[in-house]
């Protein structure tokens, strides 16, 4: 430990060096100078922030240079004396203490716009610390905390039925039914539409990574639609399906913990401020809580898997060494395909977890690793295959797995530029490189943890990799998981350290890291409610109205109107004829929802025109409209000139009370004046190419 503290300081300050010289040179050359995609609706191209890219890329290295210096030092020896490394490792760590002080303090800062954590908790944090460094010279604490002990099947599962009892408790804020989402905090109404959208896809007959296009998670639509088949397709079924798929992740951390302290009790005391700190409150109000646990394109959509896939990781580290790795990257596979940024992130997560626990590996060692990854990786893609050529007869489209990505990281769609560096997320980079380092040091021990290694080595990697999102987003609370499962981890190692060899040059880093894991068990203040969430599902908040859902299945109006809009198809000109199954396009962001309710099927392959960013995207949903036979778009407004004009330049006109009409592709076109039919404010454009579908012969 020693010779990582030596190395520590001048690995920092390359990597500073190195960011600062190289990342902006480099950001220039991996983002493109112009935009590869046409967008809708912008004057010009929404730049990324080609420095704030290549500062994070350089920022990577930092890790892998202190890992190799710990490797070299630990090899070559100390080449100083005891006396001067004691000073060094002192001096290191003081300035580790500072840099964190000035982090916390810059992260106060007007243009963060949101303090995390107060004074308050930071004061807390620290009095947790001194507490914990005090009950680890205790051996009767360290018996019964830290002792690898044989624990009986009874003890096992008690705890781990309160782990999930905690768990759904933490959870119970993302369930909403079709009611209570009307009064729910707007932002949240506004993102569950595109994920309920999605569910609906599948149910609605169309394949993810075939017909449609997901935005947020490629393969938990299958998954989704299962329940909602089962016990209803209300709100409430998708939400709470979505909260189990996020509970049963969150538990896997639970078993994490579990095969690394290989004590439940430590385990369930490691996971419940991991747990809280993960559904950090991002928005609230007298009784809803907003956290990432109900923005559900977090959780579960990018990171149930590789929380899953760390468990397994665990389980296999955990497990004899001649267990063949194959169906761990047969489920990494599966991971990469749902969501790619975070799957290559859980991906590499694990490999680095393999390579650390069984640390050097003979080259048979190494091929046989690289057999068994290739293996793995290839039975994913067969069974994604399988289930989009059982559903649709076509193999899936592996563009459409980076077409998002594609418009959101490289050409800049909604980026965010970062407030700065000096602030929490400085503070999260270092512990993710910190657990890397930390993993480096057990595995160059000859009585090493395989388990406690590896899982080191895996958050640290995933952490880094998952932070992508935020380069490009500014949403810190999504880095909140990993970096809770790193402190926590650590804190195992701080906690054995200081039972087993108390070192004086080594307290201060100690209380450094059980002061951070204070800092996540003060979330646990946070947690809401039942009786409160209960409450909420029923009644909205005192003096707030009830607000239309754009979650509606079916808009409101009268019923045979509404009907007979949304489901007839132009025949001619001046004739419409309604068919149960018919294709249309309804270019709202729940329009798959609606199609279902209707008996209609929703052809668009993105989650309505909230989903439609570029003009490719637009045409290819006017291309898939004619393929399968049908000519009607619903749109559910009017001022968004440029899909407007797409659909006059490619025949399409509006039906109002006197007929079809064709307006001027103007940006000063009066709609309001053409008498138009609308129901909810769908409006109906025809194909007049097409006037004569197929699906009406």
């Amino acid at each position: 430990m020693t010779a990582a503290w030596l190395v520590a300081l001048p690995c920092a300050a390359l990597t500073a060096v190195a960011v600062v010289t190289i990342g902006p040179w480099l950001g220039q050359r991996v983002l493109p100078a112009r935009a590869t995609v046409a967008f809708l609706n912008v004057t010009k191209h929404p730049d990324a922030d080609a420095r704030q890219v290549g500062l994070f890329l350089v920022s990577l290295a930092g890790p892998i240079l202190l890992s190799l210096a710990i490797v070299a030092a630990t090899r070559r020896g100390l080449l100083v004396s005891p006396r001067v490394a004691r000073t060094l490792v002192v001096l290191a760590q003081a300035f580790l203490v500072a840099a964190i002080a000035v982090c916390f303090q810059g992260q106060r800062r007007p243009q963060f716009g949101f303090v995390y954590f107060s004074n308050r908790t930071l004061l807390v944090s620290a009095g947790i610390a001194l507490a914990l460094l005090a009950a680890g010279t205790s051996e009767r604490l360290r018996r019964a905390l830290g002792a690898q002990v044989a624990e009986s099947h009874q003890r096992r599962l008690a705890i781990g039925a309160a782990a999930a009892a905690i768990t759904m408790v933490w959870m119970l804020p993302a369930l909403e039914t079709d009611h209570s989402i009307e009064w729910a905090d707007s932002v949240l109404r506004y993102h569950t539409a595109f994920y309920l959208d999605e569910a609906f896809s599948v149910l609605n007959g169309l394949t993810p990574l075939v017909t449609f296009t997901p935005q947020y998670g490629a393969l938990w639509p299958y998954v989704i639609s299962v329940p909602m088949l089962a016990f209803g397709k209300s709100l409430l079924t998708f939400t709470a399906a979505m909260s189990v798929a996020t509970s049963i992740a969150l538990l896997a951390v639970f078993g994490v913990l579990r095969r690394v302290t290989r004590n439940s009790p430590a385990a369930l005391l490691l996971f419940v401020p991991f747990l809280a700190t993960t559904l950090f409150p991002i928005g609230e109000g007298p009784e809803h809580v907003v956290t990432l646990g109900a923005w559900f394109a977090f959780y579960p959509l990018r990171y149930a898997g590789p929380l899953l896939l760390a468990w397994m990781t665990a389980r296999h580290l955990s497990g004899p060494a001649t267990r063949r790795p194959w169906p761990l990257f047969a489920v990494a596979g599966i991971v990469v395909m749902n969501n790619v940024d975070a799957g290559v992130a859980a991906l590499g997560a694990s490999i680095a977890a393999l390579l650390w626990a069984a640390w050097p590996r003979t080259r048979p060692q190494a091929l046989a690793l690289a057999a068994n990854a290739i293996g793995g990786l290839a039975l994913a893609v067969a069974i994604v295959a399988s289930v989009t050529l059982l559903r649709s007869g076509s193999l899936p489209h592996f563009s459409q797995l980076t077409e998002f990505a594609r418009i959101f990281a490289l050409n800049g769609y909604n980026a965010v530029p970062k407030p700065g560096i000096r602030g929490l997320i400085l503070i999260i980079y270092g512990t993710f490189a910190g657990a890397i380092g930390t993993a480096t040091v057990l595995a160059l021990r000859r009585n090493r943890d395989p388990v406690l290694t590896g899982m080191l080595a895996w958050v640290g990697v995933f952490g880094l990799g998952s932070a992508s999102y935020y380069v490009a987003r500014d949403v810190l609370p999504t880095l909140f998981s990993p970096w809770a499962l790193a402190v926590a981890l650590l804190a195992v190692v701080a906690f054995r350290s200081q039972a087993t060899r108390p070192r004086r040059s080594h307290t201060a880093m100690t209380f450094v890291v059980l002061f951070g894991f204070g800092i996540t068990a003060c979330s646990i203040a946070q947690v809401p409610a039942p009786w409160s969430q209960i409450h909420r599902l029923r009644h909205p908040p005192p003096g707030q109205q009830s607000l239309e859902t754009p979650l509606a299945a079916v808009p409101s109006g009268p019923p045979d109107q509404v009907r007979w809009f949304m489901t007839s198809l132009a025949d001619g000109p001046h004739r419409f004829v309604a068919r149960h199954g018919a294709p249309a396009a309804i270019l709202a962001t729940t329009g798959h929802r609606i199609a279902d309710a209707f008996g209609i099927r929703d052809v668009t392959p993105y989650a309505g025109f909230e989903s439609i960013l570029t003009v490719e995207q637009a045409e290819r949903t006017i291309d898939v409209l004619r393929h399968e036979g049908g000519n009607t778009v619903l749109l559910p407004r009017l001022d968004d000139y440029d899909l407007n004009r797409i659909l006059i330049e490619n025949g399409f006109e509006i039906l109002t009370k006197h007929g079809l009409h064709r307006p001027r592709p103007s940006r000063d076109e009066n709609y309001l004046d053409m008498d138009l039919v609308t129901v909810s404010g769908f409006v109906k454009w025809v194909d007049t190419r097409h006037l004569h579908p197929a699906a009406l012969r």
